[in-house]
């Protein structure tokens, strides 16, 4: 009598590289058949992307990043940094979703031990129109060392986010989002009604992260909280959402500590007005008393 509990053991069918090209094929030929019998209308899409995009405060801050960037003041003639603001990868997410008839991805296709490739991918399956695009990212410290290999997966994770959302606002035409996303934008600013509650809130998130005070008020130019507006509010914002969607890797991304050429002329600045304010000083008539 054969024994009831005995384990079937089960061989797995190895499946032959040009067998499996054919299934990838066949697959993507039923998605464009599909796609041309159900096509897409823009009209929704755009209305979809906006609804979604503004459904609530937080859901629009999510869609635009914010990095800082050096830019050349044309009219001082000295580098200034600025934040660059741009659609998310969470907007990408949204677009893909109310546009319809389309794949897209990304995975890691290199390490060098220097630097992380990661390649996006988006196929719009009604115009079989095809995009891959390929982005690095450093995974080395400023010391030139290793990053850990969990500091390496996550740095690996943001270049797949940041190749995806290029490799989507590539594929899909950008006139078509422009309008939803300004929209979406105004929806993330807000009014003076929350702006109290809000920056104290985006504040307390880099502290919370060993970003001092300080270090984010003399970024975004103010004096204090009190300081931060809606406009430099919309920057904080973005930046965070930066960090959040995995945009920026680290802290260190948006608040970079200044190099030793600008320490070096903050401190010789200093330096002049105080021996400035002496040599003033120095020459001031003395008043006799009587």
């Amino acid at each position: 009598m054969e024994d009831q509990n005995q384990e079937q053991v089960i061989t797995p069918e190895v499946i032959s590289n040009d067998a499996l090209s054919t299934i990838v094929k066949a697959d993507i030929d039923i998605q464009i058949a599909t796609a041309k019998q159900y096509p897409r209308s823009l009209t929704k899409f755009m209305k979809e992307v906006e609804r979604i995009g503004s459904i609530t405060q937080t859901v629009a801050e999510s869609c635009t990043y914010g990095l800082p960037r050096k830019q050349k003041n044309e009219m001082t003639g000295r580098w200034e940094v600025k934040v660059i603001q741009g659609p998310s990868v969470r907007l990408a997410e949204i677009v893909v979703s109310s546009y319809g008839n389309i794949r897209s991805g990304a995975r890691i296709v290199g390490n060098d031990g220097k630097h992380i490739t990661a390649q996006g991918f988006c196929h719009d399956l009604e115009t079989n129109s095809f995009y891959a695009v390929e982005y690095k990212r450093k995974i080395t410290d400023k010391n030139g060392r290793t990053y850990s290999e969990d500091m390496q997966t996550v740095t690996g994770n943001a270049a797949c986010k940041i190749a995806f959302r290029n490799a989507v606002f590539t594929v899909i035409p950008a006139a078509l989002i422009t309008e939803s996303y300004e929209k979406i934008k105004e929806v993330a600013k807000g009014d003076a009604k929350t702006l109290e509650a809000r920056r104290t809130t985006a504040v307390k998130f880099f502290v919370d992260r060993g970003v001092k005070e300080k270090r984010i008020f003399d970024f975004l130019q103010v004096e204090g909280i009190k300081d931060i507006d809606l406009d430099k509010l919309a920057e904080l914002s973005a930046m965070k959402a930066a960090l959040v969607n995995q945009e920026a890797t680290t802290v260190e991304d948006l608040f970079p500590e200044p190099d030793n050429k600008e320490k070096a002329d903050k401190t010789n600045g200093k330096t002049l007005d105080l021996m400035e304010g002496a040599k003033k000083k120095k020459e001031e008539p003395k008043t006799e008393s009587k």
